[in-house]
């Protein structure tokens, strides 16, 4: 009978179809092995009695993840501790599974100390996070017992398994209609847990968790949907009178130390806790994403990491929360974000609860001070915006690129990394035991800008963390050679002279060219089994990039843990140095010479032209008289690299070059109009000078510490030292008060922005001419009121325009207007020796016949004729090389009028008549 049931046979015999005799002895029939064996099934579960009668008397506890994608506090797990009396559920955000002993320590100091109650039991699964040796002892020595499911049988830890399923059901569908990126999922998570504490519940009654452990019903009427639009009040005291009122900003949930809403705000990429706030008729500020949650859940449970770092919780509040303004709590504006303070060598923790606590139950213990915006209102009303994204500056956070509106550019620009890697070859999935030589690495994400100051495109870079290399284990010789602005601008100036075109390329991924010598292993970078899954499915598993992403995700599989780098992954120390060498021996080759003074310009004769080449680190510009022999170069170098073919340069490290009529220009109109943005000076009135006749300074001013005084001063410096020389004096002296700025010398500062705002398209014009290397050297004597110091100047032209300048205090007091030009003039010296030099190794010994012009007769005499005077003899003897590069003929040195003198715009304020004539001595013109 195949060994039928015992209740079938029983129906057989008794309706007569088979004879009692051939079925034998009943009992002995329930007992057949063969059926135990083949048939054994569960045991059916008991139902429970219902919850128990006191709070805190059984806690269930399980863990969700690992998630696929990080949330906005780099968490991949949360765990739930629910009470069996009220069902009231408290969840944790983190990091590793392991945390999980120190959350619960977390949650009992917190429960009992509000309750008044002790923990009484602890329900949980077999998982290694509860069972291990602190764990046990913890729970023994606080006299918690343990009680602990089946293996294989979530069923007996069922509270926390279905409170599990509903939160993700409702994080899901949170997710899905707001349509935000799944990095939210702890916000939806949090808000889910939240809700649910006060909503009905069938084990309870039809009462909530809120009401059965507050003894009242809750308060629902500050509900809202999760990810509306939402305006928020811009409450920054010294903001733009015309700037608009509010932020656009997404709901994400409820604060517990503030009466008010979280939102995220997608321009400055961060959640705040806001009170002023207007929702917009629930609208959802992003469209529905069609990927699941379930999506995010990884099958395998990921590998413990141990690289010696401190393992955490999510910092939630310091990560996320900028602006925070506490008022007293109340049912509506209950989230539980708490700090635990601890001692030396301890694991930091976060707490992030269920967002909701009973008002009886809870005082606020956290009140955060909101931040101050560095910001600063000048007399016009002109004022500094820290938010807007200031050009070529703004790195953005990998979590906050993936949850915002541009994630699908953010998306593509972290697979063209990866793509990039895998085409070079650049390293081997292996499985090491020893951590400790394991360098950590991150994806750096950033814009990269036009000359207009517009986005043109996204660009994410896997950067390792050198910071972690050993010195004499993973790498010894770091230097590396990069081009100087001189060297820029004298490309031009030649270019000019000869009539040359410049190209421009730029080499993809240019370090991962670079070979490693030493034995470097990276730890596994976050995201890459996913960028490595979409670039399986994009190539089908087919091709070169398809074959190897799905070999990388199979090593994975397999427990890699670390890559094996045979190129120089940016970040490493000895990366630029092995991409320079490998650079230079592939243009060596092809018949380029490096210079011996500037090691990152090369120059060649092909076809019995001259061909200029500079390097800046992945920037490469050559400069021909004839096109096709660009051309030429172009091919020779896609033999050994991936370049990118940019065209006639025309914008180059935030210059723009424009080639026009046989002459070049170098301007920086673009940067200077985003400063002006940046700082709310967009609207200022110009003025015709950088700087007031007379830079005094009150020592007795207020200190002004909310003015970005220090960022001003660091971009107006990469101005002076690029294309604008005319404010490179008066950000000098600027730059000297930027540990403690007074409100004259930001008022000082905004007069060069203003300065800047109607000189903005004037640039440096190089344009062709029959004259040699020129300098003028001059001094300021006794220019700084407030040690007497004096200032150097000097400046350096070549086809029309200045090629190299320098504004600086000098170092030591000058006793006389003669030694103060005389220092001035070994400065200059210093930098025409250099100059010749490089234009001689060109072979352009005509150019270099270099003249330096000095407007002081005894600092010429002093120059020219080695005497011993009483006022000089204290000189110190290092500023007497002028004389040595005299005598051997290295340049010439001839008098100039004051009023001809171009290089007093470099020592000190000049009237707009001065000045301007200066300027155009300078090459300076729109």
């Amino acid at each position: 009978m195949g060994h039928l049931n015992a209740a079938d046979l029983t129906k057989l015999v008794k309706d007569g179809i088979v004879p009692a005799s051939d079925v034998g002895d009943m009992k002995q029939l329930i007992q057949c092995e063969v059926c135990i064996l083949g048939k054994m099934s569960a045991l059916p579960f008991n139902r429970g009695k219902g919850p128990c009668s006191e709070p805190l008397k059984v806690i269930h506890s399980d863990v969700v993840g690992p998630f696929r994608e990080e949330s906005i506090g780099r968490a991949r797990y949360f765990v739930t501790f629910i009470d069996d009396c009220t069902r009231w559920c408290e969840i944790y955000l983190l990091r590793q599974k392991s945390d999980v002993f120190e959350a619960f320590k977390l949650y009992q100091s917190f429960m009992e100390r509000q309750t008044g109650l002790k923990i009484k039991c602890l329900q949980s699964d077999n998982g290694r996070e509860y069972l291990n040796n602190d764990f046990d002892k913890y729970l023994s020595e606080s006299g918690i017992a343990r009680r602990l499911s089946v293996p294989r049988t979530p069923e007996q830890n069922g509270v926390a398994e279905r409170m599990n399923r509903t939160l993700l059901d409702m994080t899901r569908c949170l997710l899905l209609q707001s349509g935000l990126s799944n990095c939210f999922w702890s916000e939806a998570v949090a808000t889910a847990c939240y809700v649910r504490n006060r909503c009905p519940s069938r084990a309870l009654g039809g009462k909530s968790p809120y009401e059965c452990l507050n003894k009242e019903k809750p308060n629902v009427k500050h509900f809202r949907s999760f990810g509306s639009k939402v305006m928020v009040l811009d409450k920054l005291p010294d903001k733009n009178k015309l700037a608009p009122r509010c932020d656009e900003g997404v709901f994400v949930g409820y604060p517990r130390e503030t009466k008010s809403y979280r939102v995220w705000i997608p321009k400055a990429h961060k959640i705040i806790c806001a009170r002023d706030v207007r929702f917009v008729s629930e609208q959802q500020l992003f469209s529905i994403p069609t990927n699941n949650i379930n999506d995010l859940l990884v099958p395998l449970e990921i590998p413990e990491e141990n690289n010696g770092e401190c393992r955490k919780f999510v910092d939630f509040t310091h990560s996320q929360i900028d602006d925070i303004r506490s008022n007293e709590p109340t049912t509506g504006a209950d989230c539980q974000v708490e700090e635990i303070r601890r001692a030396p060598g301890r694991p930091k923790l976060m707490r992030m609860g269920n967002r909701g606590r009973p008002r009886k139950m809870f005082r606020c213990r956290v009140n955060s001070e909101p931040s101050q915006k560095t910001a600063c209102q000048d007399s016009d009303n002109d004022s500094a915006d820290d938010n807007d994204v200031f050009v070529g500056i703004a790195e953005i956070s990998l979590r906050d690129a993936l949850c915002g509106p541009e994630r699908e550019e953010w998306s593509d620009a972290l697979e063209c990394e990866v793509m990039n890697i895998i085409k070079n070859d650049t390293w081997d999935i292996v499985t090491i035991d020893d951590n400790k030589n394991i360098v950590g690495c991150r994806f750096v994400l950033t814009n990269k800008y036009g000359p207009d100051g517009n986005i043109e495109r996204r660009k994410a870079r896997l950067v390792a963390k050198g910071c972690g290399q050993k010195y004499g284990i993973n790498y010894t010789d770091t230097y590396a050679p990069v081009a100087r602005l001189e060297s820029i601008r004298l490309l031009l100036a030649l270019s000019t002279h000869f009539n040359l075109t410049i190209w421009q390329f730029d080499v993809v991924s240019a370090y991962l060219n670079g070979t490693l010598s030493e034995k470097v292993f990276m730890r596994v970078p976050d995201n890459l089994y996913d960028i490595l899954k979409r670039l399986q499915i994009k190539f089908n598993k087919t091709g070169d990039v398809g074959s190897k992403a799905s070999k990388m995700m199979n090593e994975i599989d397999k427990g890699g843990n670390a890559c094996r780098l045979k190129r120089a992954l940016y970040g490493l120390k000895q990366a630029g140095r092995q991409w320079y060498a490998e650079l230079k021996s592939k243009l060596i080759s092809m018949g380029l010479k490096p210079t011996e003074n500037e090691s990152c310009l090369f120059h060649g004769y092909f076809e019995k032209n001259l061909v200029l080449l500079l390097v800046y680190v992945d920037d490469l510009l050559i400069a021909s008289s004839e096109v096709k022999i660009i051309h030429k170069l172009k091919q020779k170098l896609l033999k050994y690299f991936e370049i990118k073919d940019i065209g006639r340069a025309n914008y180059c490290l935030g210059l723009e070059i424009h080639q026009k009529d046989g002459t070049i220009s170098l301007k920086q109109s673009g940067y200077i109009q985003a400063l002006l943005k940046k700082f709310g000076m967009s609207q200022c009135n110009p003025v015709a000078t950088p700087s007031e006749l007379n830079m005094n300074f009150d020592k007795n001013d207020t200190i002004n510490e909310a003015c970005p005084y220090r960022e001003l001063i660091g971009a107006l410096m990469y101005m002076s030292v690029s294309a604008r020389p005319d404010i490179a004096n008066t950000v000098s002296r600027l730059a000297q008060f930027v540990a403690n700025p007074t409100k004259c010398h930001w008022n000082a500062a905004k007069r060069v922005l203003r300065y800047l705002a109607g000189t903005a398209n004037k640039g440096l014009l190089y344009r062709k001419t029959d004259l040699p290397l020129i300098g003028y050297a001059d001094a300021d004597w006794g220019g700084c009121t407030t040690d007497r110091r004096s200032y150097t100047g000097y400046v350096f032209l070549l086809s029309g325009a200045v090629i190299s300048w320098k504004s600086q205090k000098q170092r030591t007091v000058a006793l006389s207007s003669t030694e103060a030009e005389y220092v001035s003039l070994a400065e200059s010296a210093k930098e025409a020796v250099y100059l010749r030099s490089l234009l001689n190794e060109i072979g352009l010994q005509k150019l270099a016949d270099a003249t330096i012009y000095v407007d002081n007769r005894g600092a010429q005499c002093l120059a020219n004729d080695p005497v011993f005077h009483a006022r000089t003899k204290h000189i110190d003897i290092k500023h007497h090389f002028v004389r040595e590069c005299i005598s051997a003929g290295l340049f010439s040195l001839k008098h100039v009028s004051t009023q001809e003198m171009i290089a007093d715009v470099m020592t000190k304020p000049l009237a707009r008549a001065n000045h301007e004539k200066c300027l155009t001595g300078l090459g300076l013109s729109i």
